[in-house]
């Protein structure tokens, strides 16, 4: 009798780490028969392949390889295989184990820093550059096995850690920087695998300033015709928000006027104390605009600027005024004899004598544009035309017929100055 007996040898595996979703090598690339690697077959000379105890979310295949299903929770795993020789008798068979860890990486880019401003969801996903074993975070996170669970510490009051990884800044929270973590952890993991990340949110607060557009008339005791607060915000919040309490302003531009007014005329203004507009006594007719800017008080360095428009009519009363001092020597201020509201009533008609009683201009139809007194003689009697008149005091007359069609009339003294 022969007995021939081949040495068979199944060889305990070295830890293998791979992630769910992958596989391992070949687990009988050590194991021998009678001396030789084993070759997986069904041909004498070649082993059969089984498993004794393979754990759930893996596979043992028929080539040896170890396949880790793609929501196997991270762990230590042992799995135990037998190979035996094709065609002996008695069975010739042998056990090892394979020693099998899936690690699942989480990577949490960053650290995360946003600005955000107050009362808004301002941020960017602070998951967008985080994975779980490779894929998006915000792709894997659940309650089931294979997926992530995120926790907030020191998160702070009044933030909100949406579902999708944006953050929203309720507008109580005050200007400043503010630090929190979150904690991502897999699910049904045998040993804890989870990471921790720190954000940083600057919370910027925001002013809106609007523009204003206010309506009044000249003359009388001056009027604060409105506030430019009344449309201005703060932090996202209503108009009116806005406040002398937590916004420091300041008129960035003088009033100017649409067309030309007489030089040193008074002309609408910002009381930056209080907000309110101002239009003096006085202010000749017509429309002016000016800017100012409006910052916080918290962070003085947050401004914005908005564009006031005023415009004045003539008074109901006076209908126009007359400005009966002039400069004209060609600097563009106060070169003309002005008539503020002349333009409402076409039909009129300027007279201007010297001292003597002489008339040196007259005009109809009177506009404070082309047809304008300068300074200059039409030309009557002994003054030539064209000839500028010199400095002294004249006398003028200003006819017109108003808007009911009743002729009114205005003369005066007439001051030239050069």
């Amino acid at each position: 009798i022969v007995e021939v007996k081949n040495v068979i040898d199944a060889i305990d595996d070295t830890k293998v780490t791979v992630a769910s979703g992958g596989s391992t090598p070949n687990v009988t690339l050590n194991d021998k028969l009678n001396g030789s690697n084993v070759t997986i077959g069904a041909a004498a000379g070649q082993v059969s392949l089984t498993g004794v105890n393979v754990p759930a979310g893996l596979t043992l295949n028929a080539d040896g390889t170890i396949t880790v299903g793609a929501t196997t929770p991270s762990g230590t795993y042992q799995v135990e295989y037998q190979i035996c020789e094709n065609g002996a008798n008695p069975a010739n068979c042998d056990t090892a184990i394979a020693i099998v860890e899936v690690k699942n990486p989480i990577v949490l880019g960053g650290p995360d820093k946003e600005l955000i401003v107050s009362g808004t969801t301002g941020t960017v996903s602070i998951y967008s550059n985080d994975t779980f074993n490779g894929k998006p975070l915000l792709s894997t996170i659940g309650t089931g096995v294979g997926q992530v669970t995120v926790t907030t510490t020191g998160l702070p009051q009044g933030m909100i850690l949406n579902s999708n990884g944006t953050i929203t800044v309720d507008n109580t929270v005050d200007n400043n920087t503010y630090t929190f973590t979150y904690t991502v952890c897999e699910n049904g993991a045998l040993v804890p695998n989870c990471v921790t990340q720190t954000v940083t949110i600057e919370v910027l607060a925001k002013v809106d300033a609007n523009d204003d557009a206010f309506v009044t008339t000249n003359g009388g005791s001056g009027s604060v015709v409105g506030n430019v607060l009344v449309n201005d915000a703060i932090n996202n919040l209503s108009q009116g928000s806005a406040t002398i309490s937590n916004v420091v302003l300041t008129q960035s531009t003088f009033a100017q006027p649409v067309i030309t007014v007489p030089s040193k005329s008074p002309v609408p203004y910002l009381n930056t104390a209080t907000g309110e507009v101002i239009v003096p006594i006085g202010t000749p007719a017509g429309t002016y605009s000016f800017t100012y800017n409006a910052c916080l008080v918290i962070k003085p360095g947050i401004c914005d600027t908005a564009t006031v428009t005023v415009t004045v009519h003539p008074s109901n009363n006076e209908e126009v005024v007359v400005y009966n001092h002039m400069t004209p020597n060609g600097d563009g201020d106060n070169d003309v004899f002005f008539i503020d509201g002349v333009d409402k009533f076409p039909n009129n008609s300027v007279e201007v004598y010297n001292r003597w009683g002489v008339l040196v201009y007259e005009a109809k139809g009177y506009n404070n544009n082309d047809r304008a007194f300068r300074g200059i003689s039409s030309g009557r009697v002994t003054i030539k035309q064209l000839e500028e008149l010199p400095e002294g005091t004249y006398y003028y007359m200003f006819k017109y017929e108003n808007t009911s069609g009743v002729t009114k009339e205005k003369a005066g003294y007439l001051y030239i100055n050069r």
